[in-house]
């Protein structure tokens, strides 16, 4: 029997810089804070197989596993004093969670304004 696996293309690097649009909680000035969104570096990117697909249950010449899920593991920027790395859950064929600069985030979630420009920061970041 042949086992294939799904052909997936993962929109980004190891390395890269990205914006994620999930919450992060921070401290700042001693009191725990909250942004809707942050920016972080890749730091590894890891295949997820639907559970489904593993279990072959039909005869055949061959069977499929579907890779349904990327997880990213993400370091926050250090402006916003991270607790450590953050992993993402995205879904393969409607990634929602991660984007290539901070105005793709926004243009998709119809998010205004930038975190970036409201924090209290000699150099804000506006993109990536």
């Amino acid at each position: 029997m042949q086992v294939l696996i799904n052909t997936v293309n993962i929109p980004f690097q190891v390395g890269e810089d990205v914006f994620v649009h999930r919450a992060l909680t921070y401290w700042s000035n001693d009191t725990l804070q909250t942004v809707p969104y942050f920016s972080g570096k890749i730091k590894s990117i890891e295949l997820c197989i639907d559970p489904q697909s593993r279990f072959i249950r039909k005869t055949g010449e061959q069977s499929t596993l579907l890779v349904d899920l990327i997880k990213y593991e993400i370091q926050p920027h250090s402006h916003f004093n991270p607790f450590g790395p953050v992993q993402i859950l995205d879904k393969v064929q409607t990634s929602t969670s991660v984007f290539p600069t901070e105005h793709a985030l926004l243009s998709a979630t119809g998010q205004e304004p930038s975190v970036y420009l409201s924090l209290a920061s000699p150099h804000p970041v506006t993109s990536l």
